[in-house]
Formats: structure tokens, C-alpha cells, sequence
């Protein structure tokens, strides 16, 4: 239940817009979010025109320590000096989200101050949060988790180059846009470290949320240096909520007990997820992942999930130092399947010259012989039929001829080569 929240129609003046409050979207310990409109200019070339879109607005109301007057206006009772620094880190986290530039992060409009507190106009994410989309669902299955979980992670992990820490994630601050990508939201734990591991404030971080927060968290000081493990714990936390539909066991109830065991597990997540899962929220941090990106290139490799579909989760993990040269390859021995592809191809092309060889050489033969053959008939051998010019013939062959003709026709003269009374003659 909302407690001392603005009312609808109020309006709350910024230093570059005004934000009329819509309805409220949230409240936790530090704040309330708000749905409010405000005007954009549109700029084009014959024109301009103005038009309303819709933002979240966030205002630092801690539950337990401030009031609100009837005009709106946020008092602190008791503990002022307390509330003073928290509002003043409000607005330094806020400052410092908008210098995040990654599209898994919520983008920050502007910061200011307004009814004795301070506000901050971030990116509305329409789609609802994440920790909704379980609840309907019941669970997330394959694809669709994976997808999450990998911008989720790239998002952490661009955190991380920057050297901050959310220290808060779990489902309920993870927003869903329309089309379909997610945003980080509610930096309120979040803390800034510089390159010596020094924290930018000195105020200790929030115990998170049990289940997402690992057990180290409760007495961690910023002394112990800037720590990816904490986050690191808290997005396999999310990722077991999304698989499963359930809030993680609590970090002192792993600590006693150990992981669930998979046989509860294995209806919602493969064996090698769950192996995961269970070393990023170790109790003991060194025996988790220690980045991010580590936990992620142990899920790279395709794994069979619960809807037979392999994902690749990537996550950019920024410029990586150049990779030492590789020793040569010893030569690589050729199989006997490799062989055979070869030399089928190899012979292929050797019957065919081959062919084309033999046919080249036949037509030539052929010619040769031609040329130079000799036909018989029953008059002669003929060598040029064009001059039909006849080879001597033996004696023997011009006497059996003339037998077989005197035998045949009697009437035959042979002075001038034709039949006796034959008129053709």
C-alpha cells in the first residue's frame, strides 16, 4: 500500500520541464515512482510542434523516517541529519546513473528538488518489470529467459567497466520496454568506486533483498574494495527466479543446507544451468564466478534447455588485451576419407584427358588408314577410282572370265564386245 504519496494532477517543476503526476508506479524504503507526462518539443524543417510523453518520475520519501504535509511538502520528524545524507547520495546516484550510457540501463532526464525532497525524470519502460512478466507467466522458459538473462548480464557487466555496483538487482527492478528489451532500474544501493577500489561516499551499502543478496552483504564496508561478486550472486538469484518462477533460498539457508538439489530443479532447468546457478551464489564468494562476464562464458556454449532450443548467451565484456601469438600447427595428418575425396576428384579429371586424348589419337588413326586402303572388287583392285584405273589382273583371272561369259552367252563376239543380234548393241 502506497503511503503519503503525491496526489494525481500535482505538478512538480524541473529545471528544464514540468511533470504532472499521473498515478503512482511503486514505493520501497527510499522512494516513490511515479507516472507523469511531460512536453517535448518535435523540431522539423518547415516546423515544430509540441507533444506529451509519458516518464517516470522518482522521489526520495523514506518510508520509515519522512511525513508529508497536506500542501505536499515532505518533512523529516525525527532523524534529519540521517535523511539529509541519504537524500544527498539520491541525488549524487542519480547524477551518476545519467552518465551511464547503455541501452540496459534506465536513461535519467534530470535531477531536482521540489516539496523539501528530491526527484529525479528517468525513461518510462512500459512493458512492466520483470518480476511481473514471472508472476504471469509462472515461469520463463528457453529462449525467452536466456534472451532476458543475457541483456540483464551485459548491462551488470558495463556497470562493472565503470566501476560501479548496483548491489539491488533481482526481478522487480528490471523493466521491460515494448519491444521486448529490458532496463536496469532503482539505483538507490548502487555505489561508485574509483580505479583504487576506493567507494566515492562513505555511507555502508544496504543489506539488498534476501534470496538476492549474498550473505557478506549485511556487514560489507566499502574498506573491502570494489567486489563484482556481490552482483554476481544476485544475477544467478534472478536468473533461478526466472527459471523456476520461485524466490531464491535465502543466502544463510544455503549456507546451512546447500543448493536445492536438481531433482527439484531438473523440471524447470538442465543439469548444467543449475551447476551455474549454484556457483554463482556459492556463500563463499571465491568460490563463485568473479566477474561477470565469467559466469557468462559459462553459459556461452549452446546448452539443451527445457524447450529442446539452443541459445548462445553473449555479453560484451569491453576490449580484451591482445591474444599472444599461436605456436605453427604441427602438419595435420591427411585421413583415408579425406584421401578418397581427393583422389575421386583427382581421378575425374584424369579420365577425362584421357578420353579426349584417345579421341584425338583415333581420328587421326583413322585418317592414316583411310588414306592409304586399298578396296578390291570383282573387276580389280582400285586404287584411284576417280581415274578408274584398273591393277593387271593375273592371266588366270581374264581366262576364267571369259569361260564363265562363253558358258553363259554362246552368242557372244568377243571382236565387238556384244550380244549376237541384241538391238541394244
Amino acid at each position: 500500500m502506497t503511503k503519503n504519496a503525491l496526489t494525481s494532477g500535482t505538478v512538480l517543476r524541473g529545471k528544464s520541464n514540468n511533470y504532472r503526476i499521473d498515478s503512482v508506479l511503486g514505493q520501497g524504503s527510499f522512494g516513490i515512482t511515479y507516472l507523469a507526462t511531460t512536453t517535448a518539443k518535435v523540431t522539423g524543417a518547415l516546423g515544430e510542434l509540441q507533444t506529451e510523453i509519458k516518464v517516470a518520475v522518482k522521489e526520495f520519501f523514506m518510508r520509515d523516517l519522512n511525513d508529508r504535509t497536506g500542501d505536499g511538502t515532505v518533512t523529516s520528524p525525527t532523524n534529519r541529519e540521517l535523511v539529509g545524507r541519504y537524500r544527498s547520495k539520491f541525488m549524487g546516484e542519480a547524477v551518476k546513473l545519467s552518465n551511464l550510457r547503455h541501452r540496459g540501463i534506465v536513461k535519467v532526464l534530470e535531477v531536482f528538488e521540489a516539496n523539501g525532497t528530491a526527484y529525479y525524470a528517468m525513461e518510462y519502460c512500459g512493458g512492466g518489470s520483470l518480476s511481473d512478466l514471472i508472476r504471469r507467466k509462472g515461469r520463463l522458459f528457453g529462449v525467452e529467459a536466456m534472451n532476458c538473462f543475457g541483456q540483464i548480464a551485459d548491462a551488470l557487466s558495463y556497470m562493472h567497466r565503470h566501476r560501479m555496483l548496483h548491489l539491488d538487482l533481482k526481478p522487480g527492478n528490471v523493466m521491460l520496454r515494448s519491444d521486448g528489451s529490458v532496463a536496469l532500474i532503482d539505483f538507490g544501493l548502487s555505489k561508485q568506486y574509483d580505479t583504487e577500489g576506493r567507494a566515492e561516499t562513505s555511507s555502508t551499502i544496504g543489506g539488498g533483498t534476501p534470496g538476492y543478496s549474498p550473505i557478506e552483504q549485511v556487514d560489507y564496508h566499502e574498506s573491502k574494495g570494489f567486489q563484482p561478486t556481490l552482483d554476481v550472486y544476485a544475477l544467478g538469484g534472478t536468473l533461478y527466479c526466472m527459471l523456476t518462477g520461485e524466490r531464491p533460498p535465502v543466502a544463510s539457508e544455503i549456507l546451512e543446507n546447500g543448493f536445492p538439489p536438481y531433482d527439484k530443479l531438473q523440471a524447470c532447468m538442465s543439469h548444467g544451468i543449475a551447476d551455474c546457478i549454484a556457483r554463482a551464489m556459492q556463500p563463499r564468494k571465491v568460490d563463485r564466478y568473479q566477474s561477470v562476464a565469467e559466469f557468462v562464458r559459462a553459459l556461452r556454449v549452446p546448452l539443451p534447455l527445457d524447450d529442446e532450443t539452443e541459445v548462445d548467451v553473449v555479453v560484451d565484456d569491453g576490449p580484451r588485451p591482445p591474444e599472444p601469438p599461436r605456436p605453427p600447427e604441427p602438419p595435420r595428418e591427411i585421413l583415408s576419407s579425406e584421401k578418397g575425396d581427393s583422389e575421386r576428384k583427382g581421378s575425374g579429371w584424369r579420365w577425362f584427358f584421357i578420353t579426349i586424348v584417345g579421341i584425338f589419337v583415333s581420328v587421326i588413326v583413322i585418317t592414316i588408314v583411310a588414306s592409304s586402303s586399298v578396296e578390291t572388287t570383282p573387276y580389280g583392285d582400285y586404287n584411284d577410282w576417280e581415274m578408274d584405273s584398273a591393277v593387271a589382273e593375273p592371266a588366270w583371272y581374264y581366262d576364267t572370265v571369259a569361260a564363265d561369259t562363253t558358258a553363259a552367252y554362246p552368242d557372244y563376239d568377243y571382236a565387238t564386245d556384244s550380244l549376237v543380234g541384241d538391238p541394244y548393241y
